[in-house]
């Protein structure tokens, strides 16, 4: 996938997915940490590997802030449920 732009909004299309389309390690430990996103997306065409390396690792190091990360998880599944 180039951009990843496509691969996260198929992605987001299932159930259950919170697929996040990140290009730093700061978007990526955060959407972790206050979306409580399951699913990393990258680029290969604008990420290099040195750096996607770094982003999988803030990704999986990251810890879900309990607070915002379940607000967030409610809203978004109460948001999917009324499509």
């Amino acid at each position: 996938c180039g951009t990843g732009i496509g691969m996260s909004m198929v992605a987001n299309k299932y159930d259950g997915v919170r697929a996040a389309l990140c290009g730093d390690t700061f978007s990526a430990r955060m959407t972790r940490e206050h979306n409580d996103a399951n699913v990393l997306c990258m680029g290969a065409r604008v990420i290099g590997p040195g750096l996607m390396k770094d982003i999988v690792d803030a990704f999986l190091g990251a810890i879900l802030g309990i607070y915002i990360g379940v607000f967030t998880t409610c809203a978004i599944s109460y948001y999917k449920s009324k499509k």
